[in-house]
């Protein structure tokens, strides 16, 4: 499961070599340089932080993206098979997540995410995609199931009222649901 992109950072302080670069972040190979700035906005220190993909430069500076270097709509979100991806600034994506994978991992902690990656209303969420839900509620309720509704019109995740206890169920009232 890919997240975070950042692997190790480190700060080099005493540098000038780094005023040349202007404002913007560059690249030194797989690494992600920036500037630090001091209390006297003067380019006394580096930044550098080791991507676990590749670096890209552009008018936007520098950033970390995936090795697929594929491009898309910059600072999108969208969905490629059963993942969920970050376009970045630089017009490759930047972030991804398995749904399938996050479903596997986060089933153990009692709520159940979505293992479907699906578009709508200019994003990309992980959902069930066999579970509707009104986008403008946060949660509501199927049956005994507490569902977390996402802005694409699907469960985001869900849990079963009844296994916290057998007397609990999903109550729906004044817009909210919970369990009780």
């Amino acid at each position: 499961m890919r997240k975070i992109l950042v692997l190790a950072s480190v700060i080099v302080t005493g540098t000038t070599a780094s005023c040349e670069h202007g404002p913007y972040s560059w690249c030194e190979g797989d690494w992600l340089v920036d500037l630090v700035k001091g209390c006297d906005y003067e380019c006394d220190s580096l930044l550098k932080q080791k991507c676990s993909g590749t670096c890209v430069e552009g008018d936007f500076g520098a950033e970390c993206v995936l090795t697929t270097r594929d491009e898309c709509s910059p600072d999108a979100w969208y969905c490629k098979d059963s993942s969920m991806m970050h376009c970045g600034t630089s017009g490759h994506p930047d972030w991804e997540i398995d749904c399938v994978e996050e479903a596997q991992w986060v089933s153990g902690y009692g709520f159940h995410s979505g293992p479907s990656c699906v578009e709508g209303f200019g994003t990309a969420e992980c959902v069930h995609e066999g579970l509707p839900c009104d986008p403008d509620r946060d949660y509501d309720c199927i049956d005994d199931y507490l569902i977390r509704c996402g802005s694409t019109g699907y469960a985001l995740d869900y849990k079963a009222c009844t296994t916290l206890t057998s007397l609990q169920h999903c109550v729906v009232q004044d817009g909210d649901a919970w369990c009780q």
